[in-house]
């Protein structure tokens, strides 16, 4: 088994948020309890003709550290106040195109786009933002043409964020 242990802690810091992913996704692993990260994907394409507005609910969890983040609803409800990344990637296939936008309680905060000619492509976004106690983040469609959200074995859409 894998425990915490003061040079886990050095690796962290050097490598995070990928180290926390890397060993997260064990069992074998106790994670110190006030971490945060969360990186959940789409378990298939969505139905096609998505709404303006739909709010992506990303249902495979693969970490919740702090438990934030809610497969039910697609939205990440913030734990503890700071400084929060956030990072999504979309995916469509052939002729297909999608916008996204990131939204803090509301209000938009970020977007992107991905756009397919033919074939797979995704897009992929950042942003960093400071979220207190109870916000609420999440990834809903801004606009859709002739397109599903793809998410398969070629290429995952997906959503994930960490303190």
């Amino acid at each position: 088994m894998i425990v915490y242990t003061p040079f886990n802690d050095i690796l962290y810091k050097l490598f995070s948020p990928f180290y926390l992913f890397l060993l997260a996704d064990t069992s074998l692993v106790q994670v110190p309890s006030d971490k945060i990260a969360f990186y959940a994907y789409l378990s298939q394409d969505t139905p096609p003709n998505l709404p303006v507005s739909y709010i992506l609910k990303f249902d495979t969890i693969k970490l919740n550290l702090g438990q934030g983040y809610s497969q039910g609803d697609g939205i990440f409800t913030v734990p503890r106040s700071g400084v929060y990344v956030f990072t999504w990637t979309i995916a469509v296939s052939s002729s297909g195109w999608s916008v996204v936008d990131i939204v803090l309680n509301g209000e938009v905060v970020g977007a992107g786009n991905a756009h397919a000619p033919q074939g797979l492509n995704s897009g992929t976004g950042v942003v960093v933002v400071y979220a207190n106690v109870g916000d609420h983040v999440y990834i809903r469609i801004h606009e859709i043409g002739n397109s599903v959200i793809n998410s398969n074995d070629r290429g995952r859409s997906s959503f994930s964020g960490w303190l």
